[in-house]
């Protein structure tokens, strides 16, 4: 009994002295220099720390505990707690998370690579509230200038690469999104959440298999996929923005101040009035013109992603919802609809392998027209920062634009009506397909063929109600049914079917020889049809509705 207590002591102290022992020391790279955010844990438990700006850790550890060590991009090291309370380790580059780099129909290694390219993946992609995923680029390769003309959620933006190298021809590089060529001037309704890396390729290498739609350069998109032998993964991500017109700071005249300037000059409204009744007006309304047509805008975008994968097939699902409010009140939106979902698959001794691609995506665009530009009676920017302070909103009636007075002070209703009384919305399906496979037809020797498909159909309504200010204003002497109604179809569809056979061999360890041959089959449709209607009926007009039509006015009299 003696001997079995001496033994349960001096477990009981020897227990006691491990929990108390404090493991420190500094984890650094091949170089030297200290990683940031390193992760120390304790096998087999979930005690662990991660290391400061200088590299060091601390950590409560028992004797004969064994640490992992571990960094993105770093191999990682295990090391069992001795009688030492300091720990100091070096990591080694992991040389099998090499970044990859894609070329025209082939991807390699960054330091196999011979071409000038960028890459930018989803993790500088995904934080950004751009509605389209071109202008999410900005500022993330150099040499790639993004300009866009207008502030309008989803607008086009204007893509060079190196510079403008065309006077009259296309400048914009080619982009090919999962092997399938589209077009470089429509974005917005793509998910930006969906895309994995984009890579930019500069040089002639990159670009001389495209040949001379290339010649601007290639921007090659990969999107989301699933991984082999990984359980079921649900993930949200969801994203809330505010944009705002930026502040200037000009010193506009309040009311008083522009009645006043008015009166001196003998000009205007103000030029009408007497010291009394010019101090009585400038009471009844001081408008600040920008709160009126401007404001906040509201960003909510929402995305589902469900990926899994078995031994042989792996699946990427991808739900998307976005609504972007421009800050133009009421006459600037977005919203989209996205569904995408790729498979990829292989045969059991991996020679064959196969991979699908869908991407269904629908958008319901609303856009002022001559944003910036145009007459005072169309240009809200204009309008908005000469319209006079004395004039207030609540002078215009809805229903009564023709009513206005053609004056110039009168700018801020034209506008307003222009708000109430025009349309403009275009609607758009955008589908992108593609289906490709693989054959390893001896160890050295590879077969590819890839099929794609970029369908896109757009529906523009552009309508001016036949009350509206500029629809009076314009009709001829006798047509009491003026405004107009344009809607415009257009569906176009490219198709894109190549093959290649390749042949790779690597030789003394350290030589490596491809050759590949390609062929490829690229064709286009474009197909646009637009109606004008001329006339409509007010009490039964309605913007797209043909019914309120009226086929006999003044104008063909």
């Amino acid at each position: 009994f003696t001997m079995i207590l001496t033994l349960f002591m001096a477990l009981i102290v020897q227990t006691t002295f491990a929990q108390q022992k404090t493991v420190s020391g500094t984890v650094s790279d091949e170089n030297g220099l200290p990683l940031i955010g390193a992760t120390v844990i304790i096998a087999g438990s979930s005690s662990g720390t991660t290391t400061d700006f200088d590299g060091n850790y601390k950590i409560n550890a028992n004797t004969g505990d064994v640490l992992n060590f571990s960094y993105v991009g770093y191999e990682s090291q295990n090391v069992t707690v001795s009688s030492s309370n300091t720990i100091n380790l070096t990591l080694n580059p992991d040389n099998t998370l090499e970044e990859i780099v894609v070329e025209a129909f082939r991807t390699t290694s960054k330091e196999t690579s011979n071409i000038a390219a960028t890459t930018v993946t989803s993790t500088t992609i995904e934080s950004r509230p751009n509605a389209s995923f071109a202008q999410t680029l900005q500022g993330q390769v150099a040499g790639l200038n993004i300009s866009t003309g207008n502030g309008q959620p989803g607008a086009d933006s204007v893509i060079n690469l190196r510079g403008v190298n065309s006077l009259s021809g296309n400048t914009e590089p080619l982009f090919i999104i999962d092997g399938v060529p589209v077009d470089e001037d429509n974005f917005r309704s793509l998910n930006p959440n969906d895309i994995a890396t984009v890579s930019v390729l500069k040089d002639a290498g990159a670009t001389a298999i495209y040949g001379n739609r290339g010649a601007n350069g290639v921007v090659i998109v990969k999107t989301r996929s699933g991984s082999y032998d990984s359980g079921l993964k649900i993930s949200y991500s969801g994203l809330t923005s505010f944009s705002n017109l930026q502040d200037h700071n000009y010193d506009l005249m309040n009311s008083r101040e522009q009645l006043q300037l008015e009166k001196d000059h003998g000009s205007g409204f103000g030029a009408t009035l007497s010291d009394v009744e010019l101090a009585e007006r400038a009471l009844q309304s001081n408008t600040d013109w920008l709160d009126v047509f401007f404001g906040t805008g509201l960003t909510k975008s929402h995305t589902l992603n469900l990926s899994s994968g078995g031994k042989n097939l792996s699946s990427f699902t991808s739900l998307g919802f976005s609504d972007q409010e421009g800050i133009l009140k009421g006459a600037s939106t977005l919203k989209r609809f996205n569904f995408r979902n790729n498979l990829n698959g292989k045969s059991k001794n991996e020679k064959f392998r196969y991979g699908t691609t869908i991407s269904l995506n629908y958008s319901e665009n609303n856009e002022p027209n001559s944003i910036g530009s145009g007459a005072i009676n169309r240009n809200f920017v204009l309008g908005a920062n000469q319209s006079v302070p004395y004039i207030s909103p609540h002078s215009y009636v809805p229903g009564e634009g023709g009513n206005i007075p053609v004056v110039f002070a009168n700018t801020p209703l034209f506008l307003l009506d222009r708000l109430d009384t025009y349309t403009r919305r275009e609607d758009e399906i955008k589908i992108i397909a593609s289906l490709n496979a693989s054959y390893d037809i001896t160890k050295n020797l590879t077969f590819n063929s890839r099929f794609g498909a970029d369908f896109t159909d757009e529906q523009l309504l552009r309508v001016e109600a036949p009350t509206s200010f500029n629809a009076q204003l314009f009709a001829q002497t006798g047509n009491v049914t003026p405004g107009f109604s344009d809607q415009f179809s257009t569906r176009t569809i490219s198709l894109n079917f190549n093959n290649s056979l390749t042949y790779t061999n690597t030789f003394a360890e350290k030589h490596s020889i491809e050759v590949s041959l390609f062929t490829e089959y690229f064709k286009a449709h474009y197909r646009r049809f637009g109606v004008r209607q001329e006339g409509f009926d007010p009490a039964t007009f309605y913007p797209g509705d043909g019914d309120a039509f009226v086929d006999d006015n003044a104008t063909n009299d």
